[in-house]
C-alpha cells in the first residue's frame, strides 16, 4: 500500500505438474515523501517599468520528484499598480500532494515615475528699491519642466515677492503623475543706504549721523564711503574722506537698520559768524545701492532755534497712543529737542486742559536736563471711547512751538496670548505687547513692519506707503480710531468720524489714505510713494480733507506737488525715481506725493515739523441735470441804463434732488443791449452771474442752459 508506511513482502509461488512448488520473496519498504517541489521562473526576476505602462506577468513553473509537473497548482500574488510609481513583490508557493511547500519565489517589479526635466533661473543678485523690491524672478524665461515623453509640466515658485532686502531662497517645483521634483533659486536684495534730511543747528550742539538702510544686508561687509565739507570753518566740523564698515554680527539687528558713521560736535565760539554747513555725502556703496537721500547737509546758525517736540502717550509704562479705560492712569510726556544746549522751556497745557479738562499737570525732574518740567496725567476711565487730538505748547524763552498727538482711548485693553502671532513675524502677541516701539500708530503685536518710515496700507496687501528715510510716518487721527491697524479710510469714514458731508460732486476710486509724518525740519516738504489699488482714469484728482477748509483739490507749486508712475513687478519705483512724471497720468497706479509742511496741503496748517494729510484720487461726479433746477434773480427789475444790474443764481439739480457740480451754466434775455456774464460755480450746485442792463427797455424771461457735457 503505496500510500501507507511500511515494509511489505511480496510472495511468488510456482508449481510444476508432479505438485512441486517452490516460493520467492521480494521486500519492499514504503517511505514517506519529504522532497520539496522546485519552483521555477518564466523571465527575468527583476523587471522595470514607467509609470503607466502596462505589465503582463511572465509566471514561473513548478516540478515534484513524486508528483512531476504541478505548474498549474502554483498560487501567484501579484500586487502590481503600473499607475503608482513605486517596488512591487511578485510571489510563487505550490505544494506537493504530499504537502510538501516549495521554497517560495519571488519576482520584484519596480513602477518608476516619469522622469521629470527641471529648468530653473540662475540666482541674482539685485538691489533694492524701497523697503518691498519687486523682482522677475527669471528675466530669460527659462523656467520650465519636461517629464520623459517632452511633454510640458507647469513650473511653480513658491515666493514670487515683493521681496524685503537681505538673502531669500526660492523653491521652484514642478509635479507630474503624483511626483514633485524641486530645486532651489538664491536672491540677494542689497539695501538701499540713504542718509537722513537736512538740519538746522546753532553751535555748542552735538549729534550723531546715521546711515539708513531700506532693510537688512544680504552680504557683508556692508562698506559706505563719505565726504565730509562744507562752509564750517575749523572748529565747527572737520572735512575729509572716510568710510563706514559693518560687519557681519556688527549691527544691522532684526528691526535695526541704522549706523551711526561719525557723532558731529559744533565748537561754540565767540566770534560771530555767518551762515556755514557742513555736507555729508554718501559715495558709492559695496553690498548696498544708493537711495534718495545721498547728501545731507546741516546748517550752522547763531541764533537761538526754535525746539523739537513730540508728545508721548503712556499707561501703566507702556508707550503707545492707543490706551485703555480700564488700563489706569496715562501720562503724556513732552520729549523736546533743543538745538541750544543751555536753553530751558516751558510747557503750556492750556490747549490740551479743554480737550481733557479732567486731566492735571504734574511736575518732574528734568531726567538730567537740569530744570524740571511739565507732564499731563489723565485716567481714561474719565473719557469716553474714541480719538482726541492733544495739543501742547513749548517755549524756550524765544521760540514757541505748537505740537500735537491723537489718543485712541479704548474700552479695555486686548487681551494678549502666547499661543498667537496676530502679525506673523515669529513673535507671540503676548511677547510683543500693546505697546507701539516705532511710534506708527500700530501697537507692536499687529504691526510686522518696523522700519518707521513705512506704513501698512491694507493689511492683506504687500503695498506700503514710505516717507523719506529719517522721517517717521504714522497712522492719522482717522485712521487710528478705526483701529484697522493701516493708513487706509473711506470717504464716508471720514465723513462720520468728523461729522461733515462727503465730499459732493466727487466719487473716490478707492480709499482714501489718513497719515502722519514727522522727523524733518520745520517747513520740509515732505516726498511720499503711495501704492493705488486701481490704476489712475482720465481726469483723475487728489483731493483732501482738513478741518480748516473740508474737502478740497491738492494746491499745486513748486514744492507742492503731484506725480504718477507704473509698478514695476508689483512695487513702485524709488522714492524720487525719474520713473514718476509731473502730475497724473491715466493709467498709472503709483503715485508720488510731495507736501510742504505748514503749506496749502498740510491739514493741521502749521509748520510744525510734522504733516498731516487725510486725502484720496477722486473724479468729478457729473451728475445728470433735471428740470428740478431753479433759477432766480435778485432783481426783477431794472433800469435801462447800460449799468444797472442783478443776480442770477441757478440751482443745479438733478432727479433726486441732489445739486451738481461741475456743471456749465449760461444763461440769455432776449432784451437789445442787456446780458448775462460767465458763471461762477459757488458749489452744491449753486451757480452765479451778473445780469447787467443795456439802454433798452422791455421785458424777457432770463433763460439758463445747463449742460453736463453729454
Amino acid at each position: 500500500d503505496t500510500d501507507v508506511v511500511g515494509t511489505y513482502t511480496i510472495t511468488y509461488s510456482a508449481t510444476d505438474a508432479s505438485s512441486n512448488t517452490t516460493t520467492a520473496t521480494r521486500t519492499v519498504t514504503v517511505t514517506a515523501d519529504i522532497t520539496i517541489p522546485v519552483i521555477s521562473l518564466r523571465g527575468d526576476a527583476s523587471v522595470s517599468l514607467e509609470l503607466g505602462d502596462s505589465y503582463s506577468d511572465a509566471g514561473a513553473t513548478a516540478v515534484d520528484n513524486v508528483d512531476g509537473t504541478i505548474t498549474s497548482s502554483i498560487e501567484t500574488v501579484n500586487r502590481v499598480d503600473v499607475n503608482t510609481a513605486g517596488t512591487y513583490t511578485i510571489t510563487y508557493n505550490v505544494a506537493d500532494a504530499a504537502g510538501n511547500a516549495a521554497t517560495e519565489v519571488t519576482r520584484t517589479v519596480v513602477v518608476e515615475p516619469i522622469p521629470i526635466i527641471l529648468v530653473i533661473p540662475e540666482d541674482r543678485v539685485v538691489n533694492a528699491v524701497g523697503y518691498l523690491t519687486g523682482v522677475n524672478l527669471d528675466p530669460q524665461g527659462i523656467a520650465s519642466a519636461t517629464d520623459g515623453d517632452g511633454n510640458a509640466i507647469d513650473i511653480v515658485a513658491d515666493q514670487t515677492g515683493p521681496f524685503q532686502s537681505g538673502n531669500h531662497e526660492i523653491e521652484w517645483s514642478a509635479t507630474s503623475a503624483g511626483r514633485t521634483v524641486s530645486a532651489t533659486q538664491r536672491l540677494k536684495i542689497h539695501p538701499l543706504v540713504n542718509l537722513a534730511t537736512a538740519i538746522r543747528t546753532t553751535e555748542g550742539d552735538s549729534f550723531d549721523i546715521e546711515v539708513l538702510l531700506s532693510g537688512q544686508a544680504a552680504d557683508y561687509p556692508l562698506t559706505v564711503p563719505f565726504i565730509i565739507s562744507g562752509t564750517a570753518v575749523e572748529g565747527d566740523g572737520d572735512g575729509g574722506d572716510y568710510t563706514v564698515i559693518i560687519a557681519e554680527g556688527a549691527g544691522l539687528a532684526e528691526g535695526d537698520v541704522t549706523a551711526t558713521i561719525f557723532s558731529l560736535s559744533i565748537t561754540a565760539d565767540d566770534v560771530a559768524e555767518s551762515e556755514e554747513s557742513v555736507v555729508i555725502t554718501l559715495g558709492e556703496p559695496t553690498n548696498a545701492a544708493l537711495g534718495l537721500n545721498r547728501e545731507q547737509v546741516i546748517t550752522i546758525l547763531e541764533e537761538n532755534l526754535p525746539p523739537q517736540v513730540t508728545l508721548q502717550v503712556s499707561q501703566a509704562g507702556v508707550v503707545g497712543s492707543s490706551i485703555a479705560q480700564d488700563g489706569g492712569t496715562a501720562m503724556i510726556n513732552p520729549e523736546v529737542d533743543d538745538a541750544n544746549a543751555t536753553d530751558t522751556y516751558t510747557v503750556d497745557w492750556a490747549n490740551a486742559l479743554l480737550t481733557l479738562p479732567e486731566a492735571s499737570v504734574v511736575i518732574v525732574d528734568g531726567e538730567g536736563a537740569g530744570f524740571p518740567y511739565e507732564v499731563l496725567e489723565f485716567d481714561p476711565a474719565d473719557l469716553t471711547t474714541g480719538v482726541y487730538l492733544v495739543a501742547v505748547d513749548v517755549s524756550d524763552g524765544v521760540n514757541s512751538v505748537s505740537a500735537a498727538v491723537s489718543i485712541n482711548i479704548l474700552a479695555q485693553a486686548p487681551v494678549l496670548s502666547e499661543a498667537t502671532d496676530s502679525d506673523g513675524d515669529g513673535i507671540s502677541d503676548a511677547d510683543e505687547g500693546a505697546g507701539d516701539s516705532d511710534a506708527d500708530g500700530i501697537p507692536d503685536y499687529v504691526d510686522n513692519i518696523n522700519v518707521v518710515y513705512v506704513a501698512n496700507t491694507l493689511a492683506s496687501s504687500a503695498g506700503v506707503v514710505q516717507s523719506e528715510p529719517g522721517t517717521t510716518l504714522m497712522l492719522g487721527g482717522i485712521a487710528l480710531g478705526l483701529g484697522k491697524n493701516n493708513v487706509m479710510v473711506t470717504e464716508s469714514e471720514i465723513a462720520a468720524t468728523e461729522n461733515v458731508a462727503e465730499d459732493q460732486g466727487y466719487d473716490y476710486i478707492a480709499d482714501l489714505i489718513d497719515f502722519a509724518v514727522t522727523g524733518a525740519e520745520f517747513g520740509h516738504s515732505y516726498t511720499l510713494v503711495v501704492p493705488l489699488s486701481v490704476v489712475l482714469p482720465e481726469g483723475a484728482v487728489y483731493r483732501k480733507y482738513s478741518t480748516l477748509g473740508g474737502w478740497a483739490n491738492f494746491v499745486e507749486n513748486a514744492i507742492n506737488a503731484l506725480s504718477s508712475a507704473m509698478t514695476v513687478e508689483g512695487v513702485c519705483p524709488e522714492l524720487g525715481s525719474d520713473a514718476y512724471t509731473l502730475g497724473l497720468t491715466a493709467g498709472d497706479d503709483c503715485l508720488q506725493l510731495l507736501i510742504e509742511d505748514g503749506g496749502p496741503n498740510d491739514a493741521d496748517g502749521i509748520a510744525n515739523g510734522t504733516l498731516v494729510d487725510p486725502g484720496g484720487i477722486a473724479i468729478k461726479y457729473i451728475g445728470t441735470p433735471s428740470d428740478s433746477s431753479e433759477i432766480t434773480l435778485s432783481s426783477a427789475q431794472l433800469t435801462a441804463n447800460g449799468s444797472a444790474s442783478a443776480t442770477v443764481t441757478v440751482t443745479v439739480l438733478d432727479a433726486q434732488g441732489v445739486g451738481l457740480e461741475h456743471m456749465s451754466v449760461s444763461a440769455s434775455v432776449a432784451i437789445s443791449g442787456a446780458g448775462v456774464g460767465t458763471f461762477v460755480e459757488q458749489g452744491s450746485g449753486v451757480y452765479t452771474a451778473t445780469l447787467t442792463a443795456g439802454n433798452t427797455a422791455g421785458s424777457a424771461a432770463v433763460v439758463a442752459v445747463i449742460d453736463n457735457g453729454e
